[in-house]
């Protein structure tokens, strides 16, 4: 199942004062269960059932799209939720970021 034409993939910023995480986590574990890569970027980094260190995501502006760039490209991820901070927000790490879909 392919959900973008364009080489990139499909961005899901997640926001709000709670659950994030829950909810990151939870559009991953779905789509994965339907046959679609997918991961959770936020705390840590989920994919499939594996967990990882959110350091691997880097720091700065740009680090993040260079991140998600890396999982389509590499590891064939097509859809990425994206927790998204009121404080990442305000010091632009959300800049450039060309979401698909937003939750709150």
């Amino acid at each position: 199942m392919s959900l973008r034409q364009k080489h990139e993939p499909y961005l899901i910023g997640v926001t709000g004062t709670n659950g994030k995480t829950s909810v990151t986590s939870f559009v991953q574990q779905l789509l994965n269960a339907s046959g679609v890569k997918a991961a959770a970027v936020g705390q840590r980094v989920e994919i499939g059932s594996q967990a990882r260190d959110r350091s691997e995501v880097g720091k700065g502006v740009g680090a993040r799209n260079a991140y998600v760039k890396r999982l389509y490209f590499d590891e064939g991820v097509q859809v990425v939720a994206i927790e998204v901070y009121s404080a990442a927000l305000a010091r632009g790490a959300h800049n450039n970021v060309n979401y698909s879909a937003a939750a709150f």
